[in-house]
């Protein structure tokens, strides 16, 4: 079945911009409803729920010049990409020694790996829950194109890669938890900042990569 502009058109609910300012909008707003914009030959749809209001996908529709789909693409939407920024950066600044110009790094590498690993923490973090709304979506939008999506669970969750990743990962979010609990019960309400993001991010990712091996084992037990 062919998919015409105007079938994609029809995905919008709300017209908006494609922007920073527009997609940090959306995420403060509470607004469930596709939005999108309408160029010449392309077209730009996103939506946020209400578990993800940050790391919502943007889909491209390409068109060619007799309007017919040829091509959809997605990317994480501006202020979701600037959201992990901010939140990295103002990690790494409450944590930072004071006297930053004498720090010496070598002699205290432990706040550097904590650092580094948050940093790869929120950016795996933030993908994975990309990854999932991206796939979630998608099946929604070919069912309203009638578009045949083929098999969406040819990912192994099981891959040498994945496992060795998760024997990294699963500790070391257990000791990064560990590490802020300390940090809140030495450092009081001074603690408070590092350790919060620190124990919730952790968990978060722990708990999303959790559910993709439970999605994945129920979609092939069906």
């Amino acid at each position: 079945m062919d998919v015409l502009k105007n079938d994609v058109e029809n995905l919008i609910e709300v017209k908006s911009k494609h922007s920073i300012i527009s997609h940090f909008w959306n995420a403060i707003s509470n607004d469930m409803r596709s939005k999108g914009c309408i160029v010449k030959n392309s077209v730009l749809v996103w939506r946020q729920n209400n578990w993800n209001a940050f790391f919502y996908p943007v889909f491209t529709f390409k068109f060619n010049k007799n309007k017919h789909l040829v091509e959809i693409k997605d990317s994480l939407n501006p202020f979701g990409k600037l959201f992990i920024v901010i939140i990295s950066v103002a990690f790494v600044y409450f944590i930072s020694p004071k006297n930053i110009l004498s720090f010496n790094l070598l002699g205290n590498w432990q706040w550097f790996v904590i650092t580094a690993t948050f940093m790869l923490l929120v950016t795996m973090l933030s993908r994975k829950i990309y990854k999932t709304e991206k796939n979630n979506q998608l099946e929604l939008i070919y069912e309203f194109l009638g578009i045949q999506s083929g098999n969406q669970n040819t990912v192994n969750e099981w891959s040498l890669t994945k496992v060795l990743t998760r024997l990294f990962t699963y500790p070391f979010c257990v000791f990064i938890i560990a590490i802020c609990i300390w940090g809140l019960i030495e450092n009081s309400i001074k603690g408070l900042f590092p350790a919060i993001p620190g124990i919730c991010v952790c968990l978060v990712y722990l708990y999303f990569d959790i559910e993709l091996i439970r999605k994945h084992k129920k979609s092939k037990s069906t």
